[in-house]
């Protein structure tokens, strides 16, 4: 099994993740911890927030009207975590005020739990759990949904900064939900899994890899869905309508399931890998993400369900820990090259780098635009996903075993391996050139093998090469990844020559709407900003096209058939010289539509996909 770095290992060089990751730190540090706590003191103190008028909460999803009150605290504090991780090394200011936040809110949280006798902590009262379970008439939303934001913000705590209090604070929540679930019989368990839960099982799978609790461990057991789980591991697609973002944590949780028990829980380890091809072949676009107004679809209805509720920035982050999970396990080139793809086109898209607010939903349909939170009226799931997405950019761009380094992301870091003494330098330009060069710092102590990761995207006539000291060298290629292994020297230089392309993605059930990528970025041309205005929508808001405002959605080929034009596709998309911008040939739209990298674009209409159409049969 592969094993990620702690993020005190990794830096993030690249201009753009920087700005990123300071825009939300700075973000997370303006938000007010004691807004945030106002529902959990409440309920300590006995009342309910909902008719509590002179509480001082946040707006939105934390409001006194939501029943989803509270799961903004556990986005915050894993956020915090993996910020104060991040900036242990450098960056000592921004960690000290990291540190005192975290400590701060996690003593407020331990001061509310010690209210209650039974370890209860929640910005809501606990007849919510009642509600579900059907002892009593009342309102409830998802309330275990929203106890798994706030147990994984705890552990996570624990995890990344080594806060005990916040271990025992999560482990007496544990216990709680050992006692409430123990009285589960099989008819009252499935009522219960009926409503979102989140992803309970892999939070206390986890809770009992730290407090090796068997309550712990048999309450997890107690959210795994095994119907589901059987059904998708036959590969049966049971998904269809469902709500998506229920669906993923579910099966992050199975996998927990199998990584914590081994081959006696492989049906489990099948189910997620199962779950995972049937969301790729069915469900994704060509950005990595999924959905429509946050569901499931008929299988391979894309076109059909193009608009602008597609692709909840929250299906791409659970898709995404689920994807960096089964690569630990197996390997596999085929979730790295999904990784990467998702997380520059959906991770990184989901971004106004100029606020570092989030997006909800990106819309596929063509002419929408991207609507972003606001800081302290919003309050999404997908804004708490953002928090965290932002805080951890540099995650996944090295893994290692023993014995081997693997380098799955091109984006420009340093990476520290204390126990090979290995300090790697990565300078990448992807996609603007296609070289990456990679400085041995610090050599390992001792020899050691480097595999990159040959992308998939690469241009089809061409080949990944690899220069050491400035000689070609002759790497092996074994199951996606090219492998050198030697005794590294000080200053040795890496350089990698990846060969970049445009390339077709084509829609499942309208093969002539197409969409474009160079390398492994999406592209997409603007429309300008004329009424970009947003309406409300059940969960959060939507962008519009009002009425007069003229999207085209189609381009026209001149002469030649569509097969014939998107087999020169490389001829008929024509990089800018000096510019990562492209323009048509031999259509109607020649040096019009300006097409650019989409997870950049944040302040105009948009369009993705085209409808291809030949000269005579405009429709």
């Amino acid at each position: 099994m592969l094993r990620e770095f702690d993020l005190d290992s990794l830096q993030g060089t690249a201009a753009y993740f920087v700005k990123a990751f300071d825009k939300v730190t700075q973000y997370l540090l303006s938000l007010d911890p004691d807004r945030l706590l106002a529902g959990f003191k409440a309920v300590a103190e006995g009342k309910d927030p909902q008719t509590e008028a002179k509480l001082n909460l946040y707006g939105g999803w934390e409001d006194r009207w939501s029943l989803l009150r509270g799961h903004t605290m556990g986005h915050y504090l894993t956020a915090l975590a993996q910020a104060y991780r991040q900036t242990r090394r450098g960056k000592q200011d921004i960690n000290e005020l990291l540190a005192a936040r975290i400590n701060y809110t996690v003593g407020q949280l331990k001061a509310c739990q010690d209210r209650s006798s039974t370890g209860y902590l929640f910005a809501s009262p606990e007849t919510h759990f009642d509600v579900v379970e059907g002892k009593r008439t009342g309102q409830q939303w998802v309330p275990w949904y929203t106890m798994h934001k706030i147990m994984a913000g705890l552990v996570n705590v624990h995890k990344y900064t080594g806060n005990q209090e916040a271990l025992e604070v999560a482990a007496k929540l544990g216990d709680w939900a050992y006692a409430r679930t123990s009285r589960w019989d099989q008819d009252l368990q499935r009522r219960v899994l009926k409503v979102e839960y989140g992803g309970m099982n892999d939070v206390l799978y986890e809770l009992y890899e730290y407090t090796k609790k068997p309550e712990h461990l048999a309450a997890a057991h107690k959210f795994d869905e095994d119907d589901l789980f059987a059904a998708i591991a036959e590969g049966k697609n049971v998904l269809v309508n469902k709500h998506a973002n229920t669906q993923i944590p579910k099966f992050i949780g199975a996998l927990h399931h199998y990584r914590l028990l081994g081959e006696a829980a492989a049906f489990y380890y099948q189910a997620a890998r199962a779950f995972w091809e049937i969301v790729i072949r069915d469900y994704t676009y060509v950005t990595g993400g999924n959905s429509q107004s946050e569901h499931f679809r008929q299988p391979g209805a894309l076109d059909a369900t193009r608009d602008n509720l597609n692709n909840e920035t929250c299906n791409a982050y659970n898709m995404l820990l689920l994807t960096r999970e089964l690569f630990k396990l197996s390997a596999d080139v085929k979730y790295t090259n999904f990784y990467e793809r998702a997380f520059f086109n959906e991770i990184m898209a989901s971004l106004n780098p100029e606020t570092g607010m989030t997006t909800y939903f990106k819309p596929m349909g063509t002419g929408y635009f991207k609507a972003f939170a606001t800081p302290t009226e919003s309050f999404w799931c997908c804004t708490g996903t953002g928090m965290e997405n932002f805080t951890k950019l540099n995650d996944s761009i090295y893994f290692h075993t023993d014995t081997d380094l693997y380098v799955n992301l091109y984006i420009s870091s340093k990476l520290y391996w204390k126990e090979k003494g290995l300090l790697l330098t990565q300078q990448s330009t992807l996609p603007e050139t296609d070289k990456v060069r990679f400085t041995v710092d610090t050599a390992p102590r001792e020899k050691l093998t480097i595999k990159f990761r040959v992308p998939e995207w690469l241009a089809a006539d061409q080949e990944m090469t690899v220069k050491i000291n400035g000689i070609l060298y002759s790497a092996e290629q074994t199951k996606g990844y090219l492998a050198i292994s030697r005794a590294w020297q000080d200053s040795d230089e890496i350089e990698l020559h990846l060969p970049l392309a445009v390339w077709v993605s084509r829609l499942p059930d309208n093969k002539n709407v197409v969409a474009f990528s160079y390398g492994p970025v999406v592209l997409c041309t603007c429309f300008g900003t004329e009424q970009m205005v947003v309406e409300p929508h059940w969960a959060s808001v939507k962008a519009t096209t009002p009425d007069g405002v003229k999207i085209k959605d189609y381009i026209v080929l001149q002469h030649d058939p569509i097969e014939h034009w998107l087999d020169n596709i490389n001829n008929n998309l024509v990089k800018t010289p000096g510019k990562l911008e492209f323009t048509l040939r031999g259509t109607d739209e020649d040096d019009n539509f300006k097409f650019k990298p989409y997870y950049r674009e944040y302040k105009e209409r948009y369009g993705i996909y085209f409808r291809l159409l030949t000269s005579g049969s405009r429709s």
